[in-house]
């Protein structure tokens, strides 16, 4: 009974003691939970709030000893960024416009005042996590550790001058061919970024700072220059994360070359705009690893930060490239594993990459996505569903990979990753047959993973520049082979893969080039047939229907069936931009076509009956004094 009523009595001071903090969290989980209307979720949160209230003491001396200048802005920003989305919400809370109308009260004064209310009883909470995340830290030793252990990597100058000469040379054809590819016509007719349509704020806010203007105007190929050289740092870290002994090789550059220039990639390095945003993704899959090659045993609560950073910067910038940093963990406790090392350290690596990426991609999802369904949904599928749809979609994504790459390139892949199993066995401390089976699980797993969240969408997206994650997954399997003992069939695999692919992103660009020749030779046939049916100041309604199809020397190509020409169809063909209503008015300046100041695209022509006006060899132009319906022949 003593030892229960002592126990008691540690609790109820605890409560006390936790007063505070206590009220500081509930406050904080108001602005959080209530700004997106889940109450239940409010409900968990204050039953955890009061557990921990009971049964643990909070240290105050933790916030005075890790408290600063910078901590306090950090906290502040975060705060009044949560409460400025409780704000919106509740401006709009049909029961708060209720309180305000009954009473008198302004509803934008009384709303603003109940947000900085709740805001300030939830900043010492917020503080408290941004100590507890974030340490006090000597930030120039720190840096001055990790460049001195980056230094220590024989070649590294050498490494990063060739992987950026290889990028460059592997897409010079593409900036020869200076093609504005999908998005890139918008953002070049009316300057908007238009990025937060898909929750990339960071990237509209970086494209500012690198454009120095707001409004987007065309700076390429400086863009594609700078996600080379995000790039080139991405490959070094991959390098660095396993080569042995801290030597890198010439090896080392070619197998890691497919993290830039498999041809999934190639169609990111085609966008003017964006190329730098997703690049800048992929390096921010890689970055937390530098924690872990510097110094990683003691630097792990700076670790989890770096690991929820990185995670929000890859979902505002490009969310395809969520799945290269899951890859570098699953290969990194696999070599560590392999080699005997300590599996406590190894296990807390594991969990610590676990936590900051879900505790990432929670706060993404919670309080910065909006919710899209578009060509591609932001919809999880349900647990219910979640395995057969999940195994549905990778079923997709590498039929596509099957269809798409060359024999020769699936057979150099083929070696590789039978390499990587053979390498598992024979350089192993574990034992041999210990080894094959969870080198084979660990390509399966990597496989599955590398893909990231989108492999568990409702609506996922299968598009080439979404599929770039098997190619990084090629590219750390080279890099782990060749760096190892036995590499000799591992090498040839990766000499050959990367050469093909480097090859392959010159025939990529002067296809683009080509195909870009056959569809200006088509515009300029159908603006032609247009003459003297489109004049005066009446506005009309305009539509183009159908696509001019494929170049006919592209056609005779072999590469087209694979990969080559659905990276071209995707922005020539289909349903995309070239041949919309939208790049005949605002390129060709038909200024009384639709409104065209208005962006008022019309859809609905076709199901009308509209009598023949002209009726060509590349086109039929159907209707009367205010419509025009061009419908597009494709040979």
């Amino acid at each position: 009974m003593k030892s229960t009523k002592e126990y008691m009595k540690v609790c109820l001071e605890n409560i006390r003691k936790n007063s505070l903090f206590i009220f500081s969290a509930l406050a904080a989980g108001l602005l959080m939970f209530f700004s997106v209307t889940d109450y239940w979720d409010f409900v968990l949160f204050f039953l955890l709030m009061c557990g921990v209230a009971t049964f643990f003491s909070f240290d105050r001396q933790m916030v005075r000893e890790n408290i600063s200048v910078y901590k306090l802005l950090a906290s502040l920003a975060l705060t009044a960024y949560i409460g400025s989305i409780f704000f919106d919400t509740t401006v709009n809370s049909y029961k708060l416009r209720s309180i305000a109308s009954s009473t008198g009260l302004n509803l934008q004064l009384f709303s603003l005042g109940v947000t900085a209310v709740i805001a300030m009883a939830a900043f010492y909470y917020v503080c408290a996590v941004v100590c507890f995340l974030a340490p006090k830290t000597n930030w120039r030793k720190l840096y001055e550790e990790i460049r001195k252990g980056i230094l220590q990597y024989q070649n590294i100058q050498k490494a990063f001058a060739a992987l950026l000469v290889i990028y460059l040379l592997a897409i010079s054809a593409i900036l020869r061919a200076d093609i504005n590819y999908l998005d890139d016509m918008r953002r070049i007719a009316n300057g908007f970024p238009g990025w937060e349509d898909c929750s990339r704020y960071l990237s509209n806010i970086l494209s500012q700072l690198i454009g120095t203007n707001s409004y987007m105007a065309d700076i390429s190929p400086l863009t594609q220059i700078i996600a080379v050289f995000f790039l080139a740092i991405a490959s070094l870290i991959v390098i660095m994360t396993f080569a042995k002994e801290k030597r890198i090789s010439a090896w080392n550059v070619i197998a890691v070359l497919p993290l830039g220039i498999s041809p999934y990639f190639l169609e990111c390095l085609s966008y003017k705009f964006d190329s730098p945003y997703m690049a800048l993704a992929v390096l921010a899959g890689t970055v937390p690893l530098l924690f872990i090659i510097v110094n990683g045993k003691d630097n792990f609560r700076i670790y989890l930060l770096t690991v929820i950073l990185c995670t929000l910067v890859t979902c505002t910038t490009y969310q395809a490239a969520l799945g290269i940093f899951p890859l570098l963990i699953i290969f990194t406790v696999f070599e560590r594993w392999l080699q005997g090392e300590d599996r406590r350290d190894t296990c807390r690596l594991l969990a610590v990459s676990v936590a900051g990426y879900v505790i990432g991609g929670v706060i993404y999802a919670s309080f910065i996505m909006t919710p899209i369904e578009t060509y591609a949904g932001s919809s999880i599928l349900s647990l219910r569903d979640l395995p057969t749809g999940v195994i549905s979609n990778l079923k997709h994504y590498y039929s596509n990979v099957l269809s798409d790459f060359d024999t020769k390139w699936l057979i150099f892949i083929g070696i590789i990753m039978l390499s990587f199993v053979m390498q598992s066995a024979l350089n192993s401390c574990q034992k041999k047959w210990l080894s094959v089976l969870v080198s084979v699980l660990t390509v399966a797993g990597s496989l599955c993973l590398a893909f990231g969240p989108y492999a568990a969408l409702e609506s996922a997206l299968f598009q080439c520049r979404a599929m770039f994650g098997f190619g990084s997954c090629v590219a750390m399997l080279g890099v782990i082979c060749v760096s190892s003992a036995h590499a000799k069939p591992a090498k040839l695999g990766c000499f050959c893969l990367s050469w093909c692919f480097f090859v392959f992103g010159f025939v990529y660009g002067n296809a683009l080039e080509e195909q870009q020749r056959y569809v200006d030779f088509r515009t300029e046939m159908v603006i032609s047939d247009l003459n003297g049916l489109i004049g005066g100041e009446e506005v009309i309604d305009l539509q183009i229907t159908g696509t001019v199809g494929d170049s006919p020397i592209l056609e005779n190509m072999p590469q087209y069936e694979g990969v080559l020409g659905r990276l071209i169809q995707t922005t020539f063909s289909g349903d995309s931009w070239v041949f919309d209503t939208y790049y005949f008015v605002y390129y060709y300046d038909l200024n009384n076509a639709n409104g065209s100041n208005h962006f008022n695209i019309v859809t609905d022509l076709e199901d009308q009956e509209l009598p023949v006006l002209f009726d060509g060899y590349y086109e039929t132009i159907y209707g009367d004094e205010t419509r025009i319906l061009v419908e597009l022949k494709e040979y």
